[in-house]
């Protein structure tokens, strides 16, 4: 191969990597677009679903009221019988609840909160009394 030769496949392979870089330049632009586009409608259809949603969600315990003794360990999650949405699903690990001072003798509430996506939220109460732990002392044969 000639030194002309050389510098004429050096100018078009030069050529050529312009021509490539230009072309997929464009590519990569019109993606970005059309990525931003789908982005966006994405966005508009969520919101839309928002703005739609006007159905709280379901929050339902297994009891209202509950008695314990002072000291009682409660576990407030295993009164949650169902926490679910229409369009959310299920919620469960999404119920926010007060806790209360089980050491304390008397009647307490205990608020239970659900919000689905939308902002929707319902509530429901458990109503605890904590009774005075008796303990016995007397003579033990």
């Amino acid at each position: 191969m000639t030194k002309k030769q050389l510098i004429m496949l050096l100018v078009v392979a030069i050529l050529c990597s312009f021509v490539l870089s230009f072309l997929f330049s464009k590519t990569e632009e019109q993606r970005e677009i059309k990525r931003k586009e789908l982005v966006e409608q994405e966005a508009k259809q969520e919101q839309q679903i928002k703005e739609s949603d006007v159905i709280p969600p379901v929050l339902t315990l297994k009891r209202n009221k509950l008695s314990i003794y002072q000291g009682d360990e409660i576990n407030y999650r295993a009164f949650i019988e169902e926490a679910s949405d229409n369009l959310d699903g299920d919620l469960i690990d999404s119920v926010n609840f007060n806790k209360i001072d089980n050491q304390q003798i008397g009647t307490y509430v205990v608020e239970y909160t659900l919000s689905d996506s939308a902002g929707n939220t319902t509530t429901s109460d458990l109503e605890i009394t904590v009774r005075e732990k008796i303990t016995y002392q007397g003579w033990i044969k």
